[in-house]
């Protein structure tokens, strides 16, 4: 006997979130949207639409406009997707590069410091001034240097 499972796609969430799309860019039809996306003939579908969509759609869709799948298909980001169902936040994306150094260079400038000084932190403590102090060089846009890390390791 064949199971038969239930159709859970939620297509009304995917429509909305090419209508969002469509105000962003400020395409007026479904064949402007399609043009953009570079999808052929879906314009004469997008009435009919009423249980699921290729991924070769959701894919291109998502590709040319920058948008997840969780967002396309459920409408919000993949933590929020996961920490709803999971309770807890997960976040598999990667840094950006530069990211990735503002934080390699805060993590030198704390050894640095710490060394110099003759200080010894447990990994939590470390862990919290580095969060710290990238969070502060992130959104001042600078890049760390000793000051800042003595600075910090006075708060801590």
């Amino acid at each position: 006997m064949t199971k038969k499972y239930k159709n859970v796609f939620p297509i009304d969430i995917f429509l909305k979130q090419v209508d969002k799309i469509m105000q962003e860019y400020d395409l007026k039809t479904p064949t402007d949207f399609d043009r953009m996306a570079g999808l052929k003939n879906m314009a004469n579908r997008w009435g009919k639409i009423t249980k699921s969509v290729d991924t070769d759609t959701l894919l291109t869709i998502a590709k040319r406009f920058n948008k997840s799948l969780d967002w396309l298909v459920f409408g919000k980001e993949a933590d929020i997707v996961l920490q709803e169902h999971y309770g807890e936040i997960y976040d598999a994306r990667l840094p950006a590069p530069v990211e990735t150094v503002r934080l390699a260079e805060v993590l030198s400038q704390i050894k640095s410091v710490l060394t110099m000084e003759k200080k010894r932190l447990t990994d939590i403590q470390e862990a919290r001034l580095a969060a710290l102090i990238y969070e502060h060089c992130s959104s001042e846009k600078i890049k760390p240097d000793a000051l800042l890390v003595k600075r910090y390791l006075l708060l801590a």
